[in-house]
């Protein structure tokens, strides 16, 4: 399934196939996001859908891209229970701005199956407060 383009309100990266009155109907490129091509299992936008973070289950990496050039770094956070029930969060951090690639971390190991919880946010700085943040938790490992 390709993901739309993220971006100030969401904007799909698509093509006019039709227009028919002044309405037009829009379909996707077929470059429209590469997230789906990168094997992706569960993602996340910040509230305002300007930051994506990603988790791929297969060799448990997350990442996170800045998609809005707003002055604002992206941050991504990945939360999950070792099979020892203990609590691990990691984080990774892309302050290249936008236009730019995922920033990965696959530096862990996860139990299989393991539910995983996902975060993407916005951050002012390398040490400001986080905001806009959403998490999905619909990921496993």
């Amino acid at each position: 399934m390709a993901l739309p383009c993220s971006g100030r309100l969401g904007v799909l990266a698509a093509t006019a196939s039709l227009t028919l009155g002044g309405l037009a109907i829009f379909t996707p490129t077929a470059d429209a996001d590469p997230i789906s091509a990168a094997g992706v299992d569960t993602f996340t936008y910040t509230t305002d859908y300007n930051a994506t973070a990603a988790f791929v289950s297969y060799g448990d990496k997350f990442g996170v891209r800045d998609d809005y050039a707003d002055g604002y770094r992206a941050v991504g956070y990945l939360e999950w229970y070792g099979s020892d029930g203990t609590y691990y969060k990691a984080s990774v951090q892309d302050a290249n701005g936008t236009g730019g690639d995922f920033v990965w971390n696959n530096n862990h190991n996860l139990p299989e199956g393991a539910q995983v919880w996902l975060t993407a946010c916005l951050r002012n700085g390398a040490n400001g407060a986080d905001f806009r943040c959403h998490t999905d938790s619909r990921g496993r490992a």
